[in-house]
């Protein structure tokens, strides 16, 4: 008899696997066969008919003198049908001698014709497939014969030892077609398989021995309680990790987080953040037992779900680890991709169980506004945080076996939310500069959020870093790591509760004072008042080509700091000369840069107290804060340019060489860069144009918008113009905001009296307003005799207004009693109001001509709200060291 053709042509083999030209022969009961084969049957794949190569093997480490294999991080369990090397499909890739292996394909129709199979040749790995796997045809072995499966029963099975080149096989087609279909407990290996023949143990011996995988096993035993129940999910798996093998094989780097959400999304509802954390960072403790998994309390259904997630997702994660783990259904291309792709593997288990709190944190709700359905871009990624925090002090035996911390920076999470939520609005919400931004459409899921989360949400990121360090270390008895694992608690076991975080405000902390209150990004408390002199900050006469002087208050408060600072032997007179003088060089040469960088050595070598540095950012602020508010007649254009960049280079020196000194508080050098940034900003904006021809036309417009609020009247009042409405309504919102009384000591208490001290209060900031009207319809008359008006026009406004701001709002007693926060944000509010009513108005003017007025508005409003943010930093930090 001839010898079948054991090594076909690559025409040859691709016409064996292609099921299009496969055609059963003649007298075979292939249709019956192809009739019963259920068509959710997994595919048993020829892998071992191609060259294998290196980077596919599994990886040998050396210990106690044998070679055992490297399973890396994810063991597979003993529920896998790949648990056992014997049963594992490349280890005829494995094998010193290659091994020609055929297998039975068989699948869904439409995928690969059942009647298909390749000849069968001595192998490790075909003893279970021998029992069901066809007879080639001698003559032609390109012809194949219809495959004739059998019941799976404890006869063993045996080879002829005359036939090295082919298996012999138990003809069963005498059984009927109610044998040909596969049973589905075929596809589950156990250890004493009965189907196992002698010869075939005796042909594995002379193979290289590899030793058995560690399996997870439940209580120490060998089995499971339900075999039929296990093989049934063990099905569903197979069944649905199959559907996963084409985004699996298309895995690369780049998307790999995109991978993650579709698994997390599709097969990660049912399992808990305890389930996903011991699934990743010890598996070994989760008991894969249908029959001990399931609770009283908790139904079937949602039980076996969850047991089938956690074999689904411990599956792929071992597939990311080991892609021949895939159990041969990754292609040899496939598996070189995966095998020599840059996917970081350690980070993946961080990835998805970041994903699992994305998606069990909060719940999409119809896109509104409503606060209630707005949450915080910060405090979302605080939830995760705090979640994470509770895992590892759940968990606290594994923090030392995993190595790396499971928790990701805030980048890397606001990307995987926005893969989690890919149409997932967000808008920034908030007053002007503190303002957040926020994801729209978003709840809290309360069920995973609870209250003592809820709690720790209104501290910093560093505070609550703080509150979990100073929070007590949980015992955990219960966690071994012995061969004999114990049977871990399941999901809605009550023995080892997650411990409780105490809310803020509900408990004692470990260090209540340093985590009492949130930390302000700023000098001004809300005690802090405009004194009752001038606190302007220059003089507002005009001297051309010369650096505006400083104003008394200003001059007198620096100098105090100077004599202050002297005491460390800091000389500040040549840097104070130069920026009076207007000479502002930057670079290496900068005097601004290098004079501050040596004052805060200095300061720190002497181990100066946080005084002594408040006194030098007082100094520098009221140093250059006339320049930065100067006009381009006053200071060249060109000047101005040099004093940004001098300015920009001292920040940046400071934030990357200062900040690392010693004794340095951080907080208030991030005050002081902010408020040198805002300086620039303000300087920049000062040199503002609007164009030579409309100048005097934009001037008018603006005191004509003035005009109209003050005539016009409110609706259902007859005494009160839309601009009292205005200030009224600012007024009372931030008495409101701050839970402010109204401080009247002439008028008696009631609703009345707080009424008419509103409108007293809006009737004196509105006196300012008329001033500063008047003198504004004046800048055409005294400009250049009545011929142009300045191009700067909104500066010249703008001077104007603060001119009136310090010399007459300031004065009244009314306007003193009130924290300078509740001042400025008045200020803000109806600036912010005259450019929409000026914007409401654009179609009524020429369109050029409402262009560069709502231009003009808008650059004279956005510098007064910086310089009354500047003022009332610089004023409240020099009243604090008065």
């Amino acid at each position: 008899m001839d010898t079948p053709n054991l090594h076909p042509s690559k025409r040859q083999r691709r016409t064996v696997l292609d099921s299009s030209n496969i055609h059963p022969t003649s007298g075979s009961t292939s249709a019956d066969a192809r009739e019963n084969v259920s068509s959710e049957t997994p595919p048993r794949i020829n892998i071992n008919g191609s060259t294998q190569y290196a980077s596919q093997y599994p990886q040998y480490v050396q210990k106690n003198g044998y070679h055992q294999m490297n399973q890396g991080r994810f063991i597979l369990p003993s529920f896998s049908p790949y648990g056992n090397p014997q049963s594992f499909p490349y280890q005829g890739a494995v094998s010193q001698a290659p091994q020609e292996i055929s297998r039975t394909i068989v699948s869904s129709p439409g995928a690969y014709d059942t009647s298909s199979h390749v000849q069968v040749k001595n192998s490790r790995t075909s003893h279970h497939m021998e029992k069901f796997s066809g007879l080639q045809s001698q003559n032609n072995p390109r012809s194949p014969s219809t495959p004739i499966f059998s019941e799976f029963s404890s006869e063993k099975s045996s080879h002829s030892s005359n036939a090295p080149n082919s298996t012999k096989i138990t003809d069963n087609s005498s059984r009927g077609p109610s044998f040909t279909r596969l049973p589905v407990h075929l596809l589950v290996h156990e250890s004493n398989d009965p189907g196992t023949s002698e010869s075939h143990t005796e042909a594995c011996e002379s193979y290289p021995k590899i030793p058995e995988v560690s399996a997870i096993k439940s209580s120490g035993a060998a089995h499971f309680a339900d075999p039929l129940k296990n093989n049934t999910l063990q099905h569903d798996v197979e069944v649905a990790f199959r559907k996963l093998v084409p985004l699996l094989a298309n895995v690369t780097a780049q998307n790999v987080c995109g991978v993650l959400t579709d698994i997390v999304k599709q097969h990660g509802n049912s399992m808990t953040l305890d389930d996903v954390y011991q699934l990743l960072y010890n598996p070994q403790v989760l008991d894969f037992d249908p029959a001990s998994t399931s609770t009283q309390n908790e139904p079937k259904s949602s039980s076996d779900n969850r047991l089938k997630e956690l074999r689904l997702c411990h599956r792929i994660l071992t597939t990311f680890e080991n892609p021949l783990n895939a159990g041969g259904l990754l292609g040899r291309v496939d598996l070189e991709r995966l095998s020599s792709s840059y996917i970081s593997h350690s980070e993946i288990p961080r990835e998805f169980l970041a994903l699992k709190i994305i998606l069990s944190s909060v719940q999409k709700v119809e896109y509104s506004f409503n606060s209630q359905f707005c949450i915080p871009r910060i405090s979302f990624y605080k939830v995760y945080y705090i979640l994470c925090q509770k895992l590892i002090r759940k968990h606290a035996a594994l923090l030392s076996t995993t190595g790396k911390s499971p928790i990701l920076g805030q980048s890397q999470f606001g990307k995987l939310t926005k893969l989690a939520f890919p149409d997932l609005a967000s808008k920034r919400l908030g007053r002007r500069g503190h303002s957040k931004f926020h994801y729209i459409g978003l709840t809290w899921n309360t069920s995973v959020v609870g209250e003592d989360i809820v709690g720790l949400l209104d501290l910093e990121m560093v505070q609550i870093e703080e509150y979990f360090k100073n929070l007590p270390k949980q015992k955990h008895p219960n966690v071994h790591y012995s061969n004999n694992v114990p049977r871990a608690p399941t999901v809605h076991a009550t023995q080892n509760p997650a411990p409780e975080l105490t809310p803020i405000s509900k408990g004692p902390l470990t260090n209540p004072s340093s985590i009492s209150k949130p930390k302000v990004r700023s000098f001004v408390r809300l005690s802090n008042k405009y004194p009752n002199f001038n606190c302007s900050p220059r003089l507002w006469n005009t001297t051309p080509n010369e650096v505006p002087r400083q104003s008394p208050w200003a001059a007198n408060t620096m100098e105090k700091s100077v004599e202050i600072l002297q005491h460390y032997n800091l000389e500040l007179l040549p840097l104070i000369s130069n920026v009076k003088a207007g000479k502002f060089p930057f670079g290496n040469n900068s005097s601004l840069s290098s004079t501050l960088v040596n004052a805060m050595t200095l300061l720190s070598r002497a181990s100066a107290p946080k005084e002594a540095y408040l006194h030098l950012y007082l100094v520098i602020l009221l140093l250059v804060f006339p320049v930065a508010i100067a006009s381009d007649e006053e200071v060249a254009d060109a000047t101005k340019i040099e004093f940004r960049k001098s300015m920009n280079d001292c920040i940046a020196t400071l934030e990357s060489e200062v900040s690392n000194l010693p004794f340095i508080d951080q907080l208030s050098l991030s005050i002081f860069t902010r408020l040198l940034r805002k300086m620039v900003d303000l300087n920049e904006m000062t040199s503002g144009k609007t164009k030579f021809s409309y100048t005097g036309s934009v001037v008018s417009e603006m005191v004509h918008d003035l005009d109209s609020a003050i005539d016009y009247k409110a609706d259902g009042y007859s005494d009160i113009s839309l601009l009292d409405e205005t200030y009224i309504e600012s007024i009372s919102m931030s008495l409101n905001a701050y839970n402010l009384q109204p401080v009247d000591e002439s008028a008696s208490k009631g609703e009345t009296s707080h009424f008419s001290y509103v409108c007293t209060l809006a009737k004196t900031f509105i006196k300012a307003i008329m001033m500063t009207k008047e003198s504004m319809a004046k800048i055409p008359l005294h400009a250049n005799g009545s011929q142009s008006v300045p191009r700067d026009a909104a500066y010249q406004v703008l001077k104007l207004a603060l001119k009136n701001f310090h010399e007459s709002t300031l004065t009244e007693p009314m306007v003193l009693n009130l924290p300078m926060l509740v001042v400025t944000f008045v200020l803000v509010h109806n600036t912010s109001s005259m450019q929409y009513a000026n914007f409401h108005d654009f179609e009524k003017r020429d369109p050029e001509l409402s262009k560069q007025t709502f231009k003009c508005w808008w650059m004279f409003s956005t510098m007064l709200q910086e310089y009354v943010s500047i003022i009332q930093e610089v004023v409240a930090l020099s009243a604090s060291l008065s």
